[in-house]
């Protein structure tokens, strides 16, 4: 007979919300924190819950990344986070095989890395990392239902966003940050779903696309650019056409059950798409 577990052995409990998940400078290490993301990140820090038994999940530390939350010089250590979860039993948003190898590589880059200042060590796990946020955005995308996708539902939050947005003096002279930020503020926390949040990021080109990799994320913003005429006039015609054009896309992709627009990016693509675009620079 197997032996039965003792009652004191600590169970790995996982962090999925990336809002509780902060950096320890102390322990070089990312924690789970019980304070609000309002308290200053001293207080946050310390206010971090038994890293034995609560770890950052791998979707978290990727939402955290992929937002730009994390600057280069913490890339190895949120390599290694994602490790640990691995490690420890995480397997949330690694349903395919591609996700599963693409956090493994993360997970074994980050154990060979001695010196995480190292400029070359860094690109290799930032490419690493962006892979694994592409495999992660199709496991996602597999994962949302055709229902959320439907025009029905999706275009009247984003018109009404738009004619809210619109009604503000000088708003298409805002920087793009600020126009995506009042976009999101124009909805309330149920429409904020991974569409929205996806097809707002593609139409000012920043922030997090939660269902789409980098490859498509750019594939299809030109597309539909093209389609709607947005770069000769923003105005609320355009845009409209814009979100139609990218959700018809994306509901196309479902239809015929693809997690992708086109094929995957090689090594050498993703390493030229990243220096190119500066992504997570902070």
């Amino acid at each position: 007979m197997k032996p039965k577990p003792s009652r004191s052995a600590k169970r790995a409990r996982f962090e999925r919300h990336a809002s509780q998940v902060v950096f320890d400078p102390d322990s070089s290490s990312f924690v789970v924190t019980w304070a609000k993301c309002s308290r200053p990140i001293e207080e946050r820090v310390a206010a971090h819950k038994d890293p034995l038994t609560w770890i950052p999940s791998v979707s978290a530390i990727a939402v955290l990344y992929d937002r730009g939350c994390i600057p280069h010089s913490q890339t190895v250590f949120a390599a290694r986070a994602v490790g640990r979860a691995i490690d420890a039993g995480d397997r949330e948003m690694l349903d395919t095989e591609g996700a599963k190898k693409a956090a493994e590589l993360v997970r074994d880059l980050s154990s060979m890395c001695v010196d995480a200042a190292s400029p070359s060590v860094e690109r290799d796990v930032r490419q690493a990392m962006r892979h694994l946020l592409d495999e992660i955005a199709a496991v996602r995308f597999l994962n949302t239902p055709a229902s959320e996708l439907e025009e029905s539902l999706v275009m009247p939050i984003l018109d009404k966003a738009t004619d809210e947005c619109f009604s503000v003096h000088g708003f298409s002279s805002w920087p793009v940050q600020s126009m995506r930020r009042r976009f999101m503020f124009c909805m309330n926390k149920r429409e904020r779903t991974e569409v929205s949040y996806t097809l707002v990021s593609l139409l000012f080109d920043v922030g997090s696309c939660p269902l789409l990799s980098l490859s498509d994320r750019r594939a299809l913003r030109m597309q539909s650019i093209k389609a709607s005429g947005i770069d000769d006039v923003f105005m609320p015609e355009t845009v409209h056409g814009f979100f139609m054009h990218a959700l018809n896309a994306m509901r196309a992709m479902k239809d015929e059950g693809r997690s992708r627009l086109g094929a995957r990016m090689t090594q050498q693509q993703l390493a030229d798409s990243l220096e190119a675009s500066g992504f997570n620079g902070k």
